[in-house]
């Protein structure tokens, strides 16, 4: 491959880490946007038991897409710099010493530091909920007050 087919193949794989990550804090702004307008203790066991099911399958799904990915754009990365090396230039002496520079390596632990907090965070809040102080009291109204002017 070319260098050039190679750059574009390392900036999809970005594109794609990007998306995967985008997916990752889009479901807990939805699962924490869920546990705050729902009393979770109303909810069905067996619906939370779903819920911690489904969202174990995502949660594992997206971890080895990222880890993957991740791995895939050090080998194309590290593809480019021999490619670099092979083919002297005077733009590729300067695009070499950013891509000598840059580096992924060590993503695999922050991958999994977010995931295992995230998983964390999120069982806790299907299974146990929380009592959110807002849900409580609106501007100082009390509950009945909310409920007949529709707040």
């Amino acid at each position: 491959m070319s260098i050039a087919e190679l750059v574009e193949t390392y900036i999809s794989v970005g594109d794609k880490i990007d998306t995967l990550w985008n997916m990752f804090i889009f479901l807990h702004l939805g699962v924490l946007g869920y546990a705050m307008s729902t009393q979770v203790a109303t909810i069905k066991t067996t619906h939370k038991i779903l819920g911690c099911v489904g969202y174990l399958f995502f949660s594992y799904v997206n971890y080895n897409a990222l880890i993957d990915s991740y791995h895939f754009a050090n080998s194309v990365l590290a593809d480019i710099r021999d490619a670099m090396k092979v083919v002297p230039n005077a733009h590729a002496a300067h695009l070499q010493s950013f891509f000598d520079l840059y580096r992924l390596d060590g993503r695999d632990a922050i991958v999994f530091m977010i995931h295992a907090i995230a998983l964390i965070a999120v069982i806790y809040l299907l299974l146990q909920g929380t009592n959110f102080a807002w849900r409580k009291k609106r501007f100082g109204r009390s509950d009945e007050d909310v409920e007949n002017i529709g707040i």
